[in-house]
């Protein structure tokens, strides 16, 4: 559970190099076809704000608390989220991981196909966020944020939203002053065309687990992931021993999960690995609600 600048400093670093320059070179291209690609690279990196964000709200990348809180509002922001109602919120998650009518964070059951079709462009829970940040900075708390946000701390969540609202106003108002779409290219709209990757590794941690048991081998999974994609996803492949031990840092989940081997069902072999279990899991699901993946745990 040590905290430590460097190994966050040099995996933040080498994130926004990517970002900044597969950002530069989409912008030069554009409007070209050869800009399409390089967008949809660049909008797959810009997504992996979402593993940022996380680990920034758990407070464990960084030991320098500033930098985490500074980390967790721009990358909060870029996934449709403010920093007070996406604490609250994943905290009651790990209070109550898949426990129904408390954990606000699982998939509903039975779930609707389409829903996970589109939601590999954000086009599900991307209007949702977006209108609750509208309605927060508005000062009007959601029946989700009542769920979870004391009331005395509604002030907060409506200045985080109206803070969050202004990263995304400010390049749709570039992009009306200049009469271009590059700066709603580069921030907000990269959410909407860059997200399937995520959306594949997110769907993986929790889909068609067992609910309403707090053994979170059973209701969590791990994977085994190639280093660009644990990269990508700051080791959070090992979601099942970030459930256990949630304030152990991202750069030490690898020697957690060594430690933690000999208890733990063996994790699934990338993410299709997952996926092949998934879809029947959501298809059975459709038919009988109670049903679930059953795990078989060391002896």
């Amino acid at each position: 559970m040590k905290r430590s600048d460097l190994p966050a400093l040099a995996s933040h670093a080498l994130w926004l190099v990517l970002l900044a320059g597969l950002g530069w070179l989409a912008a030069r291209a554009y409007p070209s076809p050869w800009s399409i690609p390089l967008f949809l690279l660049y909008g797959t990196i810009y997504t992996t704000s979402n593993s940022r964000w996380h680990e920034s709200l758990h407070g464990t990348p960084f030991r320098t608390a500033w930098l985490n809180r500074a980390v967790y509002f721009v990358t909060a922001a870029m996934d449709f989220r403010d920093v007070v109602f996406a604490r609250r919120s994943h905290l009651n998650h790990h209070a109550f991981t898949l426990i129904t009518a408390e954990d606000l964070e699982m998939l509903p059951r039975p779930l609707r196909l389409w829903k996970v079709w589109i939601e590999f462009f954000a086009l599900y829970s991307g209007p949702i966020f977006l209108g609750a940040m509208v309605l927060h900075a508005l000062g009007r708390p959601t029946r989700m944020a009542r769920r979870v946000v004391a009331e005395a701390e509604w002030p907060a969540l409506f200045w985080a939203s109206r803070a969050a609202l202004l990263l995304w106003l400010a390049p749709i108002a570039l992009s009306l002053a200049l009469g271009s779409w590059l700066p709603v290219l580069l921030f907000g709209l990269p959410r909407f065309y860059g997200g399937a990757l995520v959306w594949m590794f997110v769907v993986t941690q929790h889909a068609g687990m067992a609910v309403n048991v707090t053994d979170h081998r059973l209701n969590c999974r791990s994977l085994r992931l190639n280093p660009v994609l644990s990269f990508l996803f700051m080791n959070m492949e090992s979601h099942t021993e970030h459930h256990v031990h949630p304030n152990v840092p991202f750069h030490a989940l690898p020697r957690l999960r060594r430690l933690m081997a000999p208890y733990m069902p063996p994790p699934y072999r990338g993410l299709w690995g997952a996926w092949k279990e998934i879809l029947p899991a959501l298809r059975a699901q459709r038919r009988d609600p109670a049903y679930f993946v059953r795990r078989t745990l060391p002896g």
